[in-house]
């Protein structure tokens, strides 16, 4: 059998979650640059504070009132982890038969790919939740 089509699945699966995470790093760095770039206008613009602060009060009441729902890598990258924990386990407990090997290999996929989906969730939580 084509070995390619044997990777295929994991293939879609690491790109998938790639863009995930590109994703989400963007929407971060982005928020960021932006909000850097309007205290900066306000820093040089003082007077234009009262209609920042009408503007923040509008886009608060907007975005209270159907926020998109986001993914939560770190939970997301938990789950998978135990679950292929559970197939390292299992297969593990069974014989060295074909099913047991492919669900081991398949199972510390899933624990070195949740890993780090776990951690890259903890970093961009980190990064956006608002400092006081």
């Amino acid at each position: 059998m084509n070995p390619f089509i044997l990777l295929l699945p994991t293939l879609l699966v690491v790109v998938a979650v790639v863009y995930g995470i590109f994703r989400a790093l963007s929407r971060v760095w982005l928020e960021h640059k932006v909000k850097m770039a309007l205290l900066e206008k306000l820093e040089s613009h003082p007077e234009l504070i009262p209609s920042f602060q009408e503007l923040q009060s509008l886009v608060n009441s907007v975005s209270a009132g159907h926020a998109p729902q986001r993914q939560d890598f770190t939970m997301t990258g938990i789950i998978l982890a135990l679950i292929g924990l559970g197939c390292v386990i299992w297969a593990r407990s069974f014989g060295m038969g074909r099913l047991s090997v492919g669900v081991y290999f398949g199972g510390l996929v899933c624990v070195c790919l949740g890993s780090v989906l776990a951690l890259i969730g903890w970093f961009i939580r980190n990064m956006t939740r608002g400092k006081v």
